[in-house]
Formats: structure tokens, sequence, C-alpha cells
């Protein structure tokens, strides 16, 4: 049993590794993306490029979601669960929300 808890803390660990290296790469692609758009006032593109940066985001945040699950898997006491319950419910509503301001944006750029 210990080497299976060793194995999830380990995994949970390299998720948030991944999710981190999901946001900063996806943070270096918008800033490149964003400053040739700038450059060449192409305005339609820097609509375009915030919505990527936002897909990224809420990326980011489903892989910390699948983090903070397993990491309760591991440690399953009442406080932990309501913790994650309040994670999950404040990262679902921060997706939702940039969801919709996406979707809001991309029918700007298409008109």
């Amino acid at each position: 049993m210990y080497v299976l808890k060793s194995f999830l803390e380990i995994t949970v660990y390299i998720v948030k590794l991944i999710s981190v290296a999901t946001l900063i790469i996806g943070l270096l692609s918008y800033l490149k993306d964003i400053l040739i758009a700038i450059f060449t006032k192409n305005y339609k593109e820097i609509k375009k490029v915030k919505n990527k940066l936002g897909g990224i985001v809420l990326l980011g945040l489903e892989i910390l979601i699948i983090a903070d699950i397993v990491e309760t898997i591991i440690n399953p006491t009442f406080k932990d669960i309501g913790l994650l319950a309040a994670i999950v419910a404040i990262r679902t509503a921060i997706s939702y929300f940039l969801n919709k301001e996406i979707e809001s944006s991309e029918e700007s750029i298409k008109r």
C-alpha cells in the first residue's frame, strides 16, 4: 500500500508540473503571437491570440483538477474532500466564465 501511495504522490507532483509547463509554454506562445499581431497591426489576430491563451488557461485548470482529485484519493479526509469540492467548484466556475468569454469573443471575430 505504501508503494501505491508513493506512486500516486509522485503522479500528483508530475501532473502539477505538466499543468505549470502547459501554462508557461502557453504564455510564451501568447507573448510571441501577440507581439507579432501588435507590430503587424492585425487587430482581429489579437482577439484570436487572446482566445488561444484562454483555451490554454482552461487546459491548465483542468489538469490541476485532475491532480487535486488524485491527491484527495490519496488522503480522503472530510477536510480534504471539502477542500477538493471548493477547489473544483471555483475552477469550474472560472472555466465556465472563461469559456463563455472565449465564445463571445470568437463570435465578434466572425462578424
